[in-house]
């Protein structure tokens, strides 16, 4: 192979671990979306997981190491990821200055994102109902929903969506 196949083969897969964590991003945010009142996360994959209210859930969690420390680790990293790709995004569109919109791919995952983080407001909202009597998990979750309502608003402004 000469040098010019094996930096396109690269840069190939380059864009597939790109796709890869945009798609885990955007399916973490719609399973926080579904997160119902007393239900809980299981954190320690790449994708979420619904621990719904059943007899032995503290049991299993236990057993599992899953507690509500890592399950605001995970939003953490989740909304980080969230933040970074659309600003890649953003960034990638300055660079391609003739043109004024977002370049089609980039719009459908702008509007996904978007979508998606306003979605996941409520699950969060329920997260924190879950937790409201321990009052540091119910701060760090009113910082996340500060963050992203931030987030929202500022991508809102940049981009208008029709729905």
């Amino acid at each position: 192979m000469d040098d010019s196949t094996i930096k396109l083969i690269q840069e190939i897969e380059e864009i597939k671990d790109i796709q890869k964590f945009i798609d885990e991003n955007i399916l973490n945010l719609k399973i926080i979306s579904k997160i119902k009142e007393n239900d809980k996360l299981l954190a320690n994959k790449s994708l979420l997981e619904i621990d719904s209210p059943h007899l032995f859930q503290s049991v299993n969690r236990w057993y599992n190491k899953e507690n509500r420390n890592i399950t605001i680790e995970k939003l953490n990293n989740i909304l980080e990821g969230t933040f970074k790709i659309t600003k890649i995004l953003l960034e990638k569109e300055k660079d391609n200055k003739e043109e004024k919109s977002l370049e089609d791919n980039n719009s459908q995952i702008f509007q996904t994102l978007i979508l998606e983080m306003k979605n996941s407001l409520v699950g969060i909202e329920n997260l924190k109902k879950t937790y409201s009597e321990d009052i540091l998990v119910s701060s760090q979750l009113d910082l996340l929903i500060s963050k992203l309502s931030s987030r929202i608003e500022k991508m809102s402004k940049l981009f208008t969506i029709t729905l």
